[in-house]
């Protein structure tokens, strides 16, 4: 006899989750035309396939999917008080990364739903869980299950608001439909007002290859206007999820497993630039930060103190400029440099224009140049 819907909710709710619903195993058809209209816009960022059957077909990951189970784990812990602020430049990490990696805690918490399942299911049945590395378009199916999303595409629930990552566990048997509790948008505005690219006033489709999240961990060149927005933020952006109404008087969440901190919120940016592997692996590299590697995240330091214009980096940023064998991250030291101004930067510069052999990164110097001498 199958597990009823809600015996199955009271049991993830028991593991710290939110049953966004269930639903079944069929292709989103109607999904398709819009990623082809995405597609043709160019608004389909180097994170997706361009492959729209993969993306809306359950059955390219698991061969016979019947139903489809989307959870949702809540990642916001509890506020810590402040400590006193630091007088050095300090960068923003956004909340899903700064504790425990959440792919690793949700894949064990759908085994052991898994595991429920089939201690309360007379049939065998295959499975598949999906956290974030399928090209299944997740918050598709959790809108198909009964979920609800905001404005800025974030997933909704009624007890953690879009502080929450999504999974599934795709199955080869039929579930009865279920629609679990979800919060809702009441269409504000306000995620579309702080936007700091203006991405999700952009239409008939937001681009977030222009996203500030989106930029943080992309690991291709970053042009100089995209590097002056993206301000101090490290990794991630959560501007559009603080303004969010469906934010206020939430839960935080109450797994165990997410509430280290190995990433701070405001991580100090001069020291960041010199982590050693180890001291790496300790901290970012605990979290879901650690998909775009150690290199992404010290290019985005390097930026972050170039926006901060704090003299106290150029010693920090000139060693990356004369000793770094990465040409990219000698253009972005340099283009640091040139934010920060000064007649330290400039010499600093001026030396090392003289050495540079790389066209690329002697550009970055001689626009570096340009820069600081009308600060």
């Amino acid at each position: 006899m199958p597990a009823l819907p809600e015996t199955i909710e009271n049991f993830v709710l028991s593991l710290g989750l939110e049953l966004i619903g269930i639903t079944d195993g069929s292709s989103l058809l109607q999904l398709r035309e819009e990623l082809n209209r995405r597609n043709l816009a160019r608004c389909t960022t180097p994170f997706e396939t361009t492959d729209k059957f993969k993306r809306t077909d359950p059955a390219h990951i698991l061969p016979g999917c019947r139903s489809i189970i989307i959870l949702a784990l809540p990642y916001r812990v509890p506020e810590w008080p402040e400590e006193p602020a630091i007088p050095a430049p300090q960068g923003k990490v956004a909340r899903c990364a700064r504790g425990l990696d959440y792919h690793l805690v949700m894949e064990q918490k759908a085994s052991r739903v898994v595991d429920y399942l089939k201690d309360n299911i007379s049939q065998n049945f295959t499975y598949r869980i999906c956290v974030d590395k399928t090209p299944l378009v997740e918050r598709a199916l959790a809108l198909k299950a009964g979920g609800s999303t905001g404005c800025n595409g974030t997933l909704i629930t009624s007890r953690f608001g879009s502080w929450v990552s999504p999974g599934e566990i795709l199955l080869d048997i039929p579930l009865p439909a279920y629609t679990g509790n979800h919060g809702y948008c009441i269409e504000c505005g306000k995620c579309q007002e702080i936007c700091p690219t203006g991405v999700l006033n952009a239409t008939p489709y937001p681009n977030f290859n222009n996203c500030i999240s989106f930029i943080t961990q992309n690991k291709s060149f970053i042009p100089p206007e995209a590097r002056e927005k993206m301000g101090l933020h490290t990794y991630g952006c959560d501007l559009c999820q603080e303004v969010c109404p469906a934010n206020k008087h939430v839960f935080t969440s109450p797994i165990q497993e997410l509430q280290q901190v190995f990433l701070p919120a405001h991580p100090l940016l001069i020291p960041f630039l010199s982590l050693s592997k180890k001291e790496y692996a300790l901290t970012a590299g605990a979290t879901s930060a650690r998909w775009c590697k150690q290199r992404t995240l010290l290019r985005n330091a390097v930026i972050n103190l170039g926006n901060s214009q704090d003299e106290r980096a150029v010693p920090a940023l000139s060693r990356l400029l004369h000793e770094n064998p990465r040409s990219d991250l000698r253009g972005y030291a340099a283009w640091a440099l040139g934010k920060t101004g000064g007649a330290r930067a400039k010499k600093q510069l001026e030396l090392s224009l003289a050495r540079e052999h790389n066209r690329s990164a002697a550009g970055e110097i001689i626009r570096a140049l340009e820069t600081s001498s009308h600060l």
